[in-house]
């Protein structure tokens, strides 16, 4: 009996972590239950005593090296790599199936070639895992390529969703071949694979291959048919698609607006050649384009009347629109009429995610035309959404907006307003015939830089990448040294890609931007905050800097550390006060998510990561999560929520260890968000459908068990709260 890929997945999970998560079954050796209270320790503080981790891998008891390994792939020493390369011989196969994971995790490329040298070998029991290993170590793709040719359908999947990560390092001639080779007769949980890891090697080779499967029966096959044609460009693509739009059964079930989404967003990145003047597209075709996004913008299905919407903007932001067609309407072409009426009509609406982009795609469409309907209209919508998609609209069809976008952007506003002026603001300055304004947004930015909000000043210090001006670097110098409520870290990484952006040697910025005398006091404030940034807590800060020192030259190489000793130096995690304690595997309960929508279950797995599950049931005790939204609400791909500021920065006031696993995320798989290894909180996604490209990369913790159906009616807004199943 042939196991299916998904099945197999499970399979090695158990296999690989079934031995040492059992709980309150037996009773644990006291030195055994010793040394898993010390692996987790470390594991919290994100570093461990070389010497001791690694005579723990060399243990005579196989459930403490099966759990050394483990904790050593989820911190990340390096140092331990040849240890856990000796130990894929290991007598115990789990063993050796978790350090082929492990080695995976650590993403170092001393382990590339042992890992693939697993693949090459035949025989050898770890195909799987090897598979799944090198998704996150760098390669070239030379050992993936190879085991997509495997007769096991598991480890031919993994191959594919691997290559998808290293698409643009493998040989794109070798890549094209393998794709064209098993879109044909290849078993349907790798076909939909395939047709993944086509949207990321665009040719026109594999058009027609792709197109072929736009009628399949399987829905999963059929919406990633859609998805790698959106990539692929060229107009025979966008005939594909439409061809496949006219078959389309237009039903109310779930699946078949999946894939009304998928042919709705290829169309919208397909649509340019259709659309201009002496396109080769026939009427009839190009009718049945504006047709299908006119009827989807209409559906009552939100999240596919808001990608319908988003292609109608798409489709005007490819062509410039004269600034006589913008103020005269019948200048315009029939196509751009129909979409824009249409736009224009969900302008007011109940879903807000339809109501916004619909704005905004209306703007696009009419151009300056709109802009005094848009002045009226800001005047009377109250929903921070709607608003902050107007303030993007006049940032960039009025002639007038500057005055509104910089009095929205004051600290007397929302702060979600405030981001959307900036953005507006940013986007005003880039315009040609606003250059007069440029200096006048300069010093707007610079006042939202100093904003207490650390979102607002982090947005600002992003914008200065456009601006390097003698006030950009002062103002980054003061953010640099200010201490947020939160969020500081991310202010930091903010500055630190600005200032990388600016390029190399910035005492030789353009003449006139930066004063003479100020250049070299500037180059060495510059060069001290990389230093300080060198010594920060956040390895991400560290690495950052390293790449902004190399690339702006602001100092010399011998004061630039090492990738090796910036990782080695690092200093153990400190525990916040409020966090709960370090946590080994352990029975957790079913919570009960209640929505404006309905309530669904969420099964959470304490076997695999009992840490996240520990905080998220400490802060559904406390009240945390009464009455939050969900945030981000993605078609076909994730709802998120968990942030109390309600736009996806925030978090509970520390940070959790990532507890990553085999577990692959599947149609309601309950995720950790996060911003980067161990920098999780509060935020949680469920998956909409199975995202391959997230296995490995986020704490799996949970899974949707009742209420699915809850979970696809969820809209941005959405309230919610938990509490657990009795």
């Amino acid at each position: 009996m042939a196991f299916s890929p998904r099945k197999a997945l499970s399979i090695a999970t158990a296999l690989i972590l079934g031995q040492v998560l059992v709980s309150g079954c037996f009773p644990e050796p006291a030195d055994r239950t010793q040394a898993f209270e010390s692996l987790a320790r470390w594991e919290d503080r994100r570093h461990a005593p070389e010497d001791s981790l690694l005579a723990m891998i060399k243990n005579d008891d196989a459930h403490v090296r099966l759990r050394a390994i483990r904790s050593a792939g989820l911190i990340g020493n390096r140092n331990v790599v040849p240890a856990m390369i000796d130990a894929l011989e290991d007598p115990s196969e789990t063993v050796a199936r978790q350090s082929t994971y492990s080695l995976g995790l650590m993403a170092d490329e001393a382990a590339t070639g042992a890992i693939e040298a697993i693949l090459n070998h035949p025989g050898n029991r770890l195909h799987l895992e090897a598979a799944l290993a090198l998704a996150h170590l760098p390669n070239h793709g030379t050992g993936l390529l190879k085991a997509t040719e495997s007769e096991d359908a598991a480890v031919a999947a993994a191959a594919w969703d691997g290559l998808r990560n290293v698409a643009d390092q493998t040989d794109s001639t070798a890549l094209t071949q393998a794709i064209i080779r098993d879109l044909n007769g290849t078993p349907t949980d790798v076909l939909w694979r395939v047709l993944r890891c086509a949207e990321r090697i665009p040719s026109p080779k594999l058009i027609s291959h792709i197109s072929a499967h736009i009628r399949s029966q399987n829905l999963q096959v059929r919406v990633h048919a859609y998805r790698a044609l959106s990539r692929q460009g060229e107009i025979e693509s966008l005939k594909a698609t439409l061809m496949g739009c006219a078959n389309e059964e237009k039903t109310g079930t779930r699946a078949h607006q999946r894939t009304l989404v998928a042919a709705c967003n290829a169309l919208g990145m397909l649509a340019e050649p259709g659309l201009k003047t002496g396109s080769t597209l026939s009427p009839e075709l190009q009718n049945l384009l504006t047709e299908t996004l006119i009827s989807s913008a209409g559906h009552p299905n939100p999240h596919l009347a808001a990608t319908a919407l988003q292609a109608m903007k798409r489709c005007a932001d490819y062509f410039e629109l004269p600034l006589e067609a913008a103020q005269q309407e019948s200048l315009l072409p029939v196509w751009r009429i129909r979409l824009g009426r249409a736009a224009h009509s969900h302008v007011v609406s109940e879903h807000h995610s339809v109501s916004s982009i619909a704005i905004e795609a209306w703007a696009s469409l009419r151009g300056t035309g709109c802009a005094n309907e848009l002045v009226e209209l800001l005047n009377s919508q109250p929903t921070p959404s709607n608003r902050i998609a107007i303030l993007r609209a006049l940032s960039r069809h009025s002639t007038d907006a500057y005055e509104i976008l910089a009095d929205h952007s004051t600290p007397d506003n929302n702060h979600l307003i405030r981001l959307g002026a900036l953005e507006g603001l940013n986007q005003w300055a880039l315009r040609p015939e606003n250059i007069a304004d440029r200096a006048r947004i300069v010093h707007d930015l610079a006042s939202a830089a100093c904003d207490p909000d650390f979102v607002v000043a982090a947005t600002a210090l992003g914008f200065l990448e456009e601006f390097p001006e003698t006030l950009s670097f002062l103002v980054m110098l003061e953010a640099w040294q200010t201490q947020y409520t939160e969020g500081t870290p991310e202010v930091k990484r903010t500055i630190l890609r600005t200032l990388k952006s600016y390029g190399p040697d910035l005492a030789n910025i353009e003449s006139g931007k930066i004063h003479t005398e100020s250049a070299d006091s500037l180059r060495a404030d510059m060069g001290e905050l990389l230093g300080q940034a060198f010594d920060s807590p956040d390895l991400r800060i560290r690495l950052e800097a390293r790449e902004t020192a190399l690339t702006t030259q602001l100092l010399p190489s011998h004061l630039i550390p090492t990738t090796g000793s910036l990782r080695a130096t690092m200093p153990a995690f400190e525990r916040h006060a409020s966090q709960p304690e370090v946590a080994l595997p352990y029975q957790a309960p079913v919570v009960i998510c209640k929505t404006n929508r309905g309530s669904f279950e969420i099964e959470l797995n304490g076997q695999i990561a009992p840490n996240t599950c520990a905080m998220f049931c400490d802060l559904i005790q406390s009240g945390y999560y009464n009455n939050l939204t969900f945030h981000r609400v993605v078609a076909d791909f994730v709802a998120q929520g968990g942030d109390p500021r309600g736009d996806g920065w925030g978090g509970p006031g520390y940070t959790i260890r990532s507890e990553w696993s085999p577990m692959p995320y599947e149609r309601g798989t309950v995720g950790i968000a996060h911003d980067g290894k161990d920098t999780g909180g509060s935020q949680f996604f469920i998956a909409l459908s199975e995202q391959p490209h997230l296995n490995g990369r986020y704490s799996v913790f949970g899974k949707v068990v009742a209420g699915m159906d809850v979970v696809d009616n969820l809209e941005v807004g959405d309230s919610f709260s938990f509490d657990f199943k009795k």
